[in-house]
C-alpha cells in the first residue's frame, strides 16, 4: 500500500480511464485524480443542487460507470446521467434519464415544482454494470437479464435505449455487496454474470461466444492487455451471494489477472467492493471496506490459478 486518497473516502465508486481516476463517494463527493500527478480536479459542477442529480443525497446511490470518448456514463438509484468531461475539471450533465426527459411518465410536484418519477420508471436506468464497446462506438449496460445498446453521446435521441434482444439467458445480477463492472479487450467484451464470466462479441450482433467458469466473477476491469477479474467463491444463500455449484471455496477469494487469451498472469490478494487498475498495470486503487480508498503498488509474482 503506497498511499490513501483524502479526497475520495468512504462508499467510493472506482473507474480508470487512459489519464485519470475517477471517483465517487464521500469527502468530495465527486472529481478525477491525475494519472501522472496524481492532482485531485473536484466534480462538483457535474452536481447541480437545484436539480435531480446522479448522486441524489447518497453517494451509495450511485450503481456503475464508465467512460466512452468525452463522456461519462453513470447509473444510479435516480437513473441515467450522460456527462460530458471534455474539461475535466468542470464536467457538466448533458443528459439524464428519466429526468432530463419530462414526457417519460413524470409528474410536476406542487409543492415543488420539480418533476418526479415513480420508482419503476427509474428502475429502467439502474444498471448492474456498464461498459464502452469502441469497435461500434457504443455503451452496453445490464441489468439482471437484460443488455441495453446506445451510442456514445446519443441519451437525447435514444431515450427508451435498444434493448434487443431484451431478454438474455444469465443473470447479471448476483450481489449487492460489491460494485460491478464489465470491460472491453481487443475485440471482446467480458461481463460478470452468476454462472460464469459472459464473452461477448463486440460487434453490430453482440452474440455470447463463450462462458469461463473457472471463476466466479463480481467485478471485471481491463487495461489494454490484461483483465483483472475479482472473483468471490458462492456461498450459501442467506449472505446476499448467487451459491454456484460449479466453483468451491478451494479456489481463494481475490482478483485474477489474465491475458487476452484468458491464461493467468497474476494474483492480487484482495476483495475490493471497487477498483479500478493504472494502465500500465502497476497501480491498482481499491475501496476494500467502504472507509477508504487505498493506491496499491501491484507485485507482479505470475502464480497460476489454485
Amino acid at each position: 500500500r503506497l498511499r490513501t486518497l483524502d479526497e475520495i473516502t468512504e462508499f467510493a465508486t472506482l473507474m480508470a480511464t487512459d489519464n485519470y481516476l475517477v471517483a465517487i463517494g464521500r469527502g468530495s463527493l465527486f472529481g478525477s485524480y491525475n494519472s501522472s500527478s496524481a492532482a485531485f480536479f473536484p466534480g462538483t459542477s457535474a452536481l447541480p443542487t437545484n436539480t435531480t442529480n446522479f448522486i441524489d443525497g447518497d453517494v451509495r446511490h450511485v450503481l456503475s460507470m464508465t467512460q466512452g470518448k468525452n463522456f461519462l456514463y453513470v447509473s444510479s438509484n435516480a437513473g441515467l446521467f450522460e456527462i460530458n468531461i471534455n474539461q475535466i475539471n468542470y464536467p457538466s450533465v448533458k443528459m439524464s434519464l428519466p429526468y432530463g426527459r419530462p414526457d417519460l411518465f413524470g409528474t410536476r410536484s406542487p409543492y415543488t415544482n420539480k418533476v418526479e418519477f415513480a420508482d419503476e420508471v427509474k428502475e429502467s436506468y439502474r444498471f448492474d454494470s456498464m461498459v464502452h464497446v469502441p469497435t461500434t462506438n457504443e455503451i452496453w449496460a445490464f441489468r439482471g437479464n437484460e443488455r441495453a445498446r446506445f451510442y456514445v453521446g446519443n441519451l437525447n435521441a435514444n431515450p427508451y435505449l435498444n434493448r434487443g434482444p431484451r431478454q438474455l439467458d444469465f443473470d447479471t445480477l448476483c450481489s449487492e455487496k460489491f460494485k460491478s463492472s464489465a470491460a472491453f479487450l481487443q475485440n471482446r467484451v467480458y461481463v460478470p454474470a452468476c454462472n460464469g464470466m459472459k464473452i461477448f462479441n463486440a460487434d453490430a450482433e453482440g452474440a455470447v461466444i463463450g462462458t469461463d467458469s473457472r471463476l466466479n466473477p463480481v467485478q471485471v476491469v481491463a487495461t489494454q492487455n490484461f483483465l483483472y477479474v475479482h472473483h468471490e467463491p458462492g456461498v450459501g444463500a442467506g449472505s446476499g451471494w448467487y451459491s454456484n455449484p460449479i466453483r468451491s471455496s478451494g479456489v481463494p477469494a481475490g482478483i485474477y489477472v489474465l491475458d487476452a487469451n484468458l491464461n493467468q498472469v497474476n494474483y492480487i490478494d484482495i476483495r475490493p467492493v471497487s477498483f479500478a487498475v493504472s494502465p500500465d498495470n502497476q497501480i491498482i486503487f481499491a475501496n476494500e471496506d467502504n472507509v477508504d480508498v487505498g493506491v496499491y503498488r501491484i507485485q507482479w509474482t505470475n502464480s497460476a490459478i489454485r
